[in-house]
């Protein structure tokens, strides 16, 4: 099983990799600070997807009480109407909830971009539902005077109270949706966190490693995230910022999309984050057939056990934690 460091260390210097395999390693000052910056990104990365949970929950309650919110406050002016008024009010809106029900369906089943039309027909599914059982409900009261469970009277206040009492509820969840997204947006400008929804850090509680039987890969990525629907795998660096992304790193974001290709769903890219600078590497043909062509390269290297360095840059060997066990290093 080849992992997604061993990947980003062979394409560093293949003799580098051998030798940190072997156990010959040293690590510097500054591999020890990055495994501390890491460290506080990962952490904070499952702090903003806690907040962002809460913020979810939150957002999808209040919805649930406005609906809920929404046919009480139309009861408590309904009996303010005259009974006998209220057969024709109940009969209006229950005609509008099945043409707005009819509209819903017609962007359903019609419409050929339904991604694009999702808001539409959201609205008004549940605005049919709303209307329709308000009006369903109105037809009930005008003959019996009643709704459901409760018996009301000319001068009864229940669906009011009710309607207040949600307001309530929805003002307090409101203000904890407010702070978790501030929280949220907060941690992720001070870390500087790619743009969506995390679905994973390395660092999270009971987060597993992520293995490809296919390729027989393994690897962690620091985030994946969802953009569009689709998984993103994430690597960040805390080393210094370069004008592109280093050759190592394009490799071993390759085999986290090769990972989640195999496990999930093929990603269209990975990004690789150097502090403010992203870089989105799309995972296309030639990415995938060369990471899997350097991955049969080092299979073939572990079994011969013959490995040589492949750089002539003595600030790479300089910087290079297995320096002092190397043969072949550059002065």
């Amino acid at each position: 099983m080849i992992s997604a460091s061993d990947v980003e260390r062979y394409g560093y210097c293949p003799l580098s990799w051998y030798l940190e395999r072997k156990g010959l390693d040293k690590p510097s000052e500054e591999t020890k600070k990055g495994i501390e910056r890491h460290k506080q990104v990962g952490e904070t990365a499952g702090k903003v997807m806690i907040a962002e949970d809460q913020a979810t929950d939150a957002r999808q309650l209040i919805r649930g009480l406005m609906v809920v919110g929404l046919i009480t406050a139309i009861h408590a002016l309904t009996y303010t109407i005259p009974q006998g008024q209220r057969w024709y009010i109940g009969f209006v809106m229950m005609v509008i909830g099945v043409v707005w029900a009819m509209m819903a369906m017609y962007y359903l089943v019609l419409e050929p971009d339904r991604k694009k039309a999702k808001d539409v027909i959201r609205l008004l599914s549940i605005s049919s539902l709303v209307v329709f059982f308000t009006g369903l409900v109105n037809l009930y009261s005008s003959r019996y005077d009643k709704i459901v469970l409760f018996q009301y009277e000319s001068t009864n206040f229940i669906p009011l109270i009710i309607t207040l009492l949600l307001l309530l509820v929805v003002a307090i969840y409101l203000y904890k949706l407010w702070n978790a997204v501030d929280t949220a947006t907060g941690l992720r400008t001070k870390q500087e966190l790619p743009s969506g929804k995390i679905r994973y850090t390395d660092d999270m509680e009971g987060a597993r490693l992520l293995i490809s039987k296919t390729y027989l890969l393994s690897g962690r990525p620091d985030m994946i995230v969802e953009r569009d629907g689709q998984l993103i795998p994430v690597e960040i660096k805390t080393g210094r910022v370069p004008r592109g992304p280093f050759f190592s790193h394009i490799l071993q974001i390759a085999v986290y999309c090769l990972i989640l290709e195999d496990t999930r769903s093929r990603p269209p890219y990975g990004l690789i984050r150097y502090k403010e600078k992203e870089f989105k590497i799309d995972f296309d043909e030639d990415l995938r057939d060369l990471v899997l062509d350097k991955i049969d390269l080092m299979r073939s290297q572990i079994k011969s056990g013959v490995v040589h360095r492949n750089h002539h840059r003595p600030g790479k060997c300089h910087n290079c934690s297995r320096r002092e066990n190397c043969p072949e290093r550059l002065s």
